[in-house]
């Protein structure tokens, strides 16, 4: 049974406390989607030891602080990525 229902949770984070919540959020049932921003997405994608040398921004923290969320890019910067937002 999911404790949180049909309630999603839409993510603006980076550093460590808010992706760490986010993650035990999703890890008990809560639908968690991050926006990132284009290009080369949340600075935690180059924490940590790359799994593939070709690819820089897939590290080993980036995959476990967001295990079980769903991501999208937005640009922030952009009025049609802001009107979405809202």
């Amino acid at each position: 049974m999911n404790p949180f229902g049909d309630l999603t949770v839409l993510s603006l984070e980076q550093a460590t406390v808010l992706p760490y919540l986010t993650y035990r959020l999703a890890m008990d049932g809560m639908r968690v989607i991050r926006v990132e921003p284009p290009g080369r997405g949340d600075p935690n994608r180059r924490v940590g030891e790359p799994f593939r040398p070709d690819e820089p921004l897939m590290c080993s923290y980036y995959f476990a602080i967001n295990a079980g969320k769903e991501a999208i890019t937005l640009n922030l910067k952009d009025p049609r990525g802001q009107k979405l937002l809202h």
